[in-house]
């Protein structure tokens, strides 16, 4: 009895301590869309990394016992909010999985902290990118540059 118990309680820990499949395929969903992202390019910062702290935020609301079915549809569904490509596809994903919040507005609360999410992720990475809060130097623009418009335009005399 004693061995089945101890084979039991190490394969739990050993699930809990891993990162789920659903959490993998949210981190390549999230690392494929932000690829392209021109504020990870400009800070030299690695998708990878913000799509790690995203799922974290994500992990920490998520059902806490590994292996529950809702927690499963829970990372589903949040991969699938970070994939919409347009209104109609985040209105489909919301009811597919209104369930699992509890409601429509409470599924749509929980798209939107996707978005949170992001921003709260690629905020921290690029403080500890540029410590002085200062832009990355090839960003830095010419006095020129920030004139406006049509002092541009204006001829000097």
């Amino acid at each position: 009895m004693k061995k089945i118990l101890t084979v039991f309680v190490a394969a739990l820990l050993l699930t809990a301590c891993g990162n789920s499949k659903e959490q993998q395929d949210l981190k390549q969903v999230l690392t494929e869309k932000f690829k392209d992202d021109s504020d990870l390019k400009d800070y030299k910062l690695k998708p990878e990394d913000i799509a790690e702290c995203v799922v974290a935020n994500i992990s920490e609301e998520a059902p806490p016992v590994p292996g529950d079915p809702k927690r499963v549809r829970y990372f589903e569904a949040f991969t699938k909010f970070a994939s919409v490509k347009s209104p109609s596809d985040l209105e489909k994903a919301v009811k597919e999985y209104q369930d699992v919040f509890g409601g429509i507005k409470e599924t749509y609360a929980a798209a939107n902290n996707v978005t949170d999410f992001i921003m709260s992720c690629m905020g921290m990475a690029i403080e500890k990118a540029t410590p002085d809060g200062k832009a990355p130097p090839e960003e830095k623009a010419q006095p020129e540059e920030m004139a406006p418009p049509e002092e541009k335009a204006a001829p000097k005399q």
